[in-house]
């Protein structure tokens, strides 16, 4: 079910809405480090999305990202500059950007799903596994990609995505910023456990000189 507080949000914008879709393949030097490539995507496209009103989907499978965005023209143009300039992939084809009528996703946050387990990369991953779903671009028709952003997007589909509230990709920087001080502290836990029993005996020193100083007057 979709969430009305989203949709009554993004349906108050009043800039002309326009599509940008995309496929391309990673480069070789990327794809031992595959996990890390869709966080620091994932991260980055958080933190803009909210600024820029773009919302959409990012798939990865079988050595293939599938992206689609949706948002201003100007917003899309910009990143369509930028993914020209990225060396994480490469046979990038652009197979579409034009105007749209309305969002087909009503959240901030990207969604980014995995569409093969076959790199052991992958076992461990925090994103969903489709595996089942038949992923390849490489061999799509013209206006193929709209049928398989269809079976993500319908209500009846076993893909069907979730939505999360706009506001979740505020907190994104304070949960990263909790989970680095819990490693932080899961690392050096004896440490801050010998600190924490030198700082209590510190201060039993110190009230036992006062009130010894108080007893001697």
């Amino acid at each position: 079910m979709k969430n009305n507080n989203n949709i009554a949000i993004l349906s108050d914008w009043s800039e002309k809405l326009y599509q940008l879709v995309y496929i391309s393949q990673i480069s070789q030097p990327y794809q031992a480090q595959l996990s890390s490539v869709l966080n620091d995507i994932e991260y980055v496209s958080n933190y803009k999305n909210k600024k820029n009103k773009i919302t959409g989907i990012l798939c990865y499978g079988n050595g293939y990202f599938f992206q689609y965005l949706e948002g201003s023209k100007q917003a899309l143009q910009a990143i369509k500059n930028n993914l020209l300039k990225d060396c994480r992939h490469y046979n990038l084809k652009f197979l579409d950007f034009s105007q749209l009528t309305h969002r087909r996703f009503s959240q901030w946050k990207m969604q980014v799903l995995m569409l093969d387990k076959r790199d052991s990369v992958q076992e461990n991953t925090q994103y969903p596994i489709y595996s089942t779903l038949s992923f390849k671009p490489y061999t799509w028709q013209v206006n193929e990609w709209q049928n398989f952003l269809q079976q993500l997007i319908s209500n009846d589909s076993k893909y069907k995505l979730q939505e999360v509230n706009v506001t979740a990709s505020r907190s994104i920087k304070h949960h990263r910023l909790s989970k680095t001080v819990m490693s932080l502290f899961a690392r050096h836990q004896a440490f801050f456990v010998v600190q924490a029993i030198l700082g209590m005996l510190v201060i039993l020193a110190v009230l036992f000189f006062m009130v010894t100083s108080w007893l001697s007057f």
